[in-house]
């Protein structure tokens, strides 16, 4: 699932990860990111995200084994969000390149076992 929402926290991004120093619990993140990463399969497994192009928006792609662990995030009317396998590739590539535009969904997400 990829979608692109709001950041929190007042931690810096420099685009390839938190600055030294910055206490990962405070880093610039998305307000839904899971912090830590759920351990068993109810919840999220793994996420990736990226900033947008301002700064503003985090473009994130989380990975759980049961859909009901993302349905918080689902259900959140002010996330924009995309199921891969569902929305098409230019579907998602078109929507999120407004925040990032050098968006490319194969360059994009987690790589799981």
């Amino acid at each position: 699932m990829d979608y692109a929402g709001e950041n929190t926290g007042t931690g810096n991004w420099d685009g390839n990860g938190l600055d030294p120093g910055v206490d990962p619990k405070n880093e610039t993140r998305k307000l839904e990111k899971p912090w830590p990463v759920s351990q068993d399969h109810s919840g999220i497994l793994a996420y990736y995200h990226e900033p947008s192009d301002d700064g503003r928006f985090a473009l994130v792609e989380y990975v759980a084994y049961n859909r009901s662990a993302l349905q918080a995030i689902l259900n959140d009317t002010s996330i924009t969000v995309f199921i891969k396998g569902v929305a098409s590739k230019s579907t998602i590539e078109t929507a999120l390149k407004q925040y990032r535009k050098d968006f490319d969904l194969d360059k994009f997400g987690v790589v799981m076992p």
